[in-house]
């Protein structure tokens, strides 16, 4: 992994994106098309959703946003989407202290089994 320093440092880019706060129940379309688009970009290298960060690199925190997931809650919720081909992104969930707040780091590991998109001729599997 990129040290947290240089990601903060750094503008956003096909390897990381920052997030003042964890998305919303219903606003969980935008979490996939986030973790999708991430899997689905020509490169090899694992990206990152840094989620108690706004645009301006400011750190803000996640110690009291109410829609925190943890690894296995984002794998769980993952594996009940009707992903096309089966292949669930691994992502992994990281909280990090940093100035005094507490950040989330999703990581998405890289993945050869490519592109990662949703069936439309399924529904989702019931968790």
């Amino acid at each position: 992994m990129k040290t947290i320093n240089s990601l903060l440092t750094s503008p956003e880019d096909e390897y990381h994106d920052f997030k003042v706060q964890w998305y919303s129940h219903g606003n969980k379309a935008e979490l996939i098309k986030d973790i999708f688009s991430f899997v689905n970009t020509s490169h090899h290298e694992d990206c990152y959703l840094i989620i108690g960060v706004d645009d301006n690199h400011n750190v803000t925190g996640v110690e009291i946003d109410e829609n925190r997931l943890n690894t296995q809650k984002l794998t769980d919720f993952l594996h009940s989407l009707p992903i096309a081909n089966s292949h669930t992104p691994k992502v992994i969930v990281e909280p990090i202290k940093v100035k005094n707040h507490i950040i989330d780091i999703i990581t998405i590991k890289d993945t050869i089994d490519v592109p990662v998109y949703l069936d439309e001729d399924k529904h989702p599997k019931k968790a």
